[in-house]
């Protein structure tokens, strides 16, 4: 496994990896040594107190790289406020909400605005507070879209979500994020990709 790239600090992490050549997965161009944009990249949280990876996406590079680049340009900017009807941490929650309701006007869109990564059961989100930069990791309900399978453990949304909690809040300094983002122009300009 190959770390393209690692944010945050000693305790907490998110890396993004690929492969090493032989287990290496492209999935339009034969593999080759050299990374490529359409390379499967695995994106993973680590929080040492869990000793866990949490697995966050897993898709091509441009897939990874193309959003992280346009958010931290975003967020430094401060272009993506959260409403004021909203407290840290609880976006996740507020999703998981308009993912259970039938139709939110005015919701439609809404979401997008700060989603950086979305992966199975999971997304990761990128936000403005006051000047500074959020990154917000949270849960979903697993049967939002699909009926459990048989024998497996159900848990309602009703207990879900009183038993909510964000799987990381994180804080982004503005020098963090800058470091963050020429990173990842880097490795957008050795993959060629337009960020």
């Amino acid at each position: 496994m190959k770390k393209l790239m690692t944010l945050l600090g000693k305790d907490e992490k998110i890396t993004i990896t690929i492969p090493d050549f032989k287990d290496k997965i492209n999935y339009y161009y034969p593999t080759t040594p050299e990374i490529n944009r359409f390379d499967e990249g695995s994106v993973y949280f680590y929080l040492d107190s869990s000793r866990k990876n949490l697995l966050l996406l897993k898709d091509i590079l441009q897939e990874v790289f193309v959003p992280l680049c346009k958010m931290l340009k975003k967020g430094l900017n401060t272009e993506i406020p959260l409403p004021s009807n909203i407290q840290i941490g609880d976006l996740g929650l507020y999703y998981n909400e308009y993912l259970s309701e039938e139709d939110i006007p005015g919701t439609e869109n809404f979401y997008g605005n700060f989603l950086l990564w979305s992966g199975i059961n999971i997304q990761t989100w990128l936000y403005n507070v006051n000047d500074q930069i959020y990154i917000e990791i949270s849960p979903s309900y697993k049967w939002h879209f699909n009926e459990p399978e048989k024998d497996e453990k159900f848990v309602s949304y009703k207990d879900f979500k009183k038993k909510y909690k964000p799987v990381a809040v994180l804080e982004i300094s503005k020098e963090k994020a800058e470091s963050w983002l020429e990173q990842c122009k880097n490795l957008c300009l050795q993959l060629k990709l337009t960020n």
